[in-house]
């Protein structure tokens, strides 16, 4: 799959699973944005116009902007825990990720796709259960696609 076809998948499933609702896709998005972003920093994956100060700041001012959002701060007593929970265990997964024992891998990648019940939560907010149940499924492929090569190296 190459990165275009990733993020029209990506794109196709937030308009159908939150597109009824323009302030859930504006925090998805700008929440998926956000991790990435500090995943980047992290893996000191800098954008060749940018040092790493520079998109250190970008990526400080995001945080006001996106918590200041309408749907979160409307839903925040059920995406507040969540999305501690995310950074929590994402800070946790870059112990093992180097680990020498398989075990310890596995665990950190696992421990990286918290950010999908976010999203999850999001669309049980938006369409209900049923329609989180019916989307975790594909969200779950396109994460694991997006993020692992077709021999399951994550990448």
């Amino acid at each position: 799959m190459t990165e275009k076809q990733k993020a029209d998948a990506y794109a196709e499933f937030i308009a159908k699973y939150l597109g009824a609702n323009p302030d859930a896709v504006l925090f998805v998005l700008a929440y998926t944005s956000y991790a990435h972003a500090i995943d980047d920093i992290v893996d000191n994956e800098i954008p060749q116009d940018l040092c790493r100060n520079q998109l250190l700041l970008r990526v400080l001012r995001m945080a006001p902007v996106l918590y200041a959002n309408p749907f979160y701060l409307s839903h925040i007593n059920m995406l507040y825990p969540l999305i501690i929970l995310a950074h929590d265990n994402y800070v946790e997964s870059l112990t093992y990720e180097h680990s020498n024992e398989q075990w310890k891998k596995a665990l950190s990648d696992y421990l990286r796709q918290n950010v999908n019940e976010v999203i999850l939560a999001c669309i049980e907010i938006v369409g209900g259960y049923a329609q989180k149940v019916g989307a975790a499924n594909v969200l779950r492929e396109l994460a694991y696609k997006s993020h692992h090569t077709s021999e399951g190296i994550a990448c």
